[in-house]
C-alpha cells in the first residue's frame, strides 16, 4: 500500500507492506481494487489468482488489516489469465431504485475478438459473496458471455468513482497482448481509450452494461472553440460515394444514421484511399443484423499474424436504421451504438496519404445522415 498526504501529488509506501499476502504464496496473486460496502461499513478488496482464474474477496475497516471473504470462479470465459477485477454497485437505468452488483474482469487470452478482452457479470453481493446471475458456463460459446467491448483493443479497464453525474467512468487501454509488443508505431506504443460512462440496463432475461463517451470527454471533443462541425446527407445505391473533407490525422467524432432497409449491406470507409478501396470499413449487414469493423485493408497489418482482420457484433435494427457514434483518431477507432449496448474498439495503422472517407451500399439503396465534429488544426 502507498498513501498520499497532499491530495495525490506524491505518494509514500507504507512501511508495513505487504498489507495482504496469500499462503501459499503466488506470483499471480495481484491486481487489487477496493470498493466501499455501506451496509457493513467496511472496504471490500477484489484481487485475483490470475492463472487459477479465481477472484478473491477480502474486507477491512482500516485498509491495513484484511479478512478473507470468499472466492468467485467457475463461470464465464476461462481461456486465459483473469486480471484486473473490480466489483461495483450500480443503479439499474429506469429501475425505480433497483441496484445490482457488477463484477468486471479482464481475460488474456480468450477474449471475444481473440487475445485479451473484458467480460463482466451482473448479480448480487451480500457482503461476503458475489453471485452472478444468468452467467455463461465454462465451455459455452464466447458469445454467451457478456463483454464490455467486441473489438480487439480494449483491456485492463478500471472505473473512476465520484465522476459528475454519479455514474462510473471507465478508463481502458487500447491494445491487445496478442500483438502489443509488435505494433508499428513510434515514438509511442499503445494509448488509452476515450473515458466511457457506464449504465446498467435491464434487457430481457438479464442485465447489460452499456457504454457511452463520458460527458466531459464528449464536451471536450465538441467544444466549438477547438472544433468545427460538418453535416452530410446522401443516398448511395450499389456504389461507393466519397464524402469529401479531411479525415486525416485529426480527431473526428462522427454521428452516423444509416437507413439500410433497402440494402443488403451499407457502411462507411474511413481513412480511405482516393478510390475508396483501401481504408477502415464500418459496415452493417441487414440479413445477419451484424455490425462489423474491418481493418484488413486499413493499412499496415503484417507485423503480427495475430492482428485479426475484423470484429463484429449482433446489433438489432431499429426502424430499419443503425445509429452510431464513431470516434476516429490517427490510429484507432471506437464505434458505439446509439444505446451503448455494443462497442467495437480497434487500432489500425493507415497509410498517411489516405485521408478521405466514403459511404457505400450493396444490394440496394442506403441513406446516410452524418455529422462530423473535427478538431481544428
Amino acid at each position: 500500500m502507498a498513501y498520499s498526504l497532499d491530495h495525490g501529488t506524491s505518494w509514500t509506501k507504507y512501511k508495513g507492506n505487504p498489507v495482504l499476502s496469500l499462503q501459499p504464496a503466488s506470483n499471480n496473486f495481484r491486481d487489487p481494487k477496493i470498493t466501499w460496502y455501506e451496509p457493513g461499513k467496511y472496504w471490500v478488496m477484489t484481487t485475483v489468482v490470475a492463472d487459477a482464474q479465481v477472484v478473491k474477496l477480502f474486507k477491512s475497516t482500516d485498509l491495513l488489516h484484511w479478512t478473507f471473504l470468499s472466492d468467485f470462479s467457475g463461470v464465464g470465459a476461462q481461456g486465459g489469465l483473469w486480471e484486473v477485477p473490480e466489483l461495483l454497485q450500480m443503479d439499474v437505468d429506469g429501475g425505480n431504485g433497483l441496484k445490482k452488483w457488477v463484477m468486471i474482469l479482464s481475460i488474456n487470452p480468450g477474449g471475444i475478438a481473440g487475445g485479451s478482452g473484458m467480460q463482466y457479470f451482473v448479480g448480487n453481493f451480500d457482503g461476503t459473496r458475489f453471485t452472478a446471475e444468468n452467467a455463461a458456463k465454462p465451455g459455452d460459446p464466447l458469445t454467451e458471455s457478456q463483454w464490455l467491448d467486441h473489438g480487439a483493443d480494449f483491456y485492463a479497464a478500471n472505473t473512476i468513482t465520484g465522476a459528475p453525474g454519479g455514474k462510473p467512468v471507465l478508463l481502458g487501454w487500447m491494445g491487445n497482448w496478442d500483438y502489443a509488443q509488435s505494433v508499428p508505431s513510434t515514438p509511442w506504443r499503445g494509448s488509452m481509450a476515450i473515458p466511457r460512462q457506464l449504465t446498467l440496463a435491464a434487457t430481457g432475461s438479464r442485465f447489460e452494461l452499456h457504454s457511452s463517451i463520458a460527458q466531459a470527454a464528449a464536451d471536450a471533443l465538441t467544444d466549438t472553440k477547438t472544433s468545427e462541425v460538418h453535416g452530410k446527407n446522401l443516398t448511395v445505391t450499389d456504389s461507393t460515394e466519397p464524402l469529401g473533407g479531411d479525415f486525416g490525422t485529426r480527431t473526428q467524432l462522427i454521428d452516423a444514421e444509416m437507413d439500410v432497409a433497402g440494402a443488403s449491406e451499407a457502411g462507411l470507409v474511413l481513412r480511405a484511399s482516393a478510390d475508396g478501396k483501401a481504408g477502415l470499413r464500418i459496415s452493417y449487414n441487414r440479413a445477419s443484423q451484424t455490425l462489423k469493423v474491418d481493418r484488413s485493408a486499413a493499412g499496415t497489418s503484417n507485423f503480427s499474424p495475430k492482428f485479426s482482420p475484423y470484429h463484429q457484433a449482433s446489433v438489432p435494427l431499429k426502424d430499419g436504421k443503425v445509429r452510431l457514434r464513431i470516434l476516429l483518431d490517427s490510429s484507432s477507432v471506437e464505434v458505439f451504438t446509439q444505446d451503448g449496448s455494443v462497442v467495437i474498439s480497434d487500432i489500425f495503422f493507415p497509410q498517411w496519404g489516405n485521408t478521405g472517407a466514403a459511404a457505400f451500399s450493396a444490394g440496394g439503396p442506403a441513406s446516410f445522415v452524418l455529422t462530423t465534429t473535427r478538431q481544428r488544426p
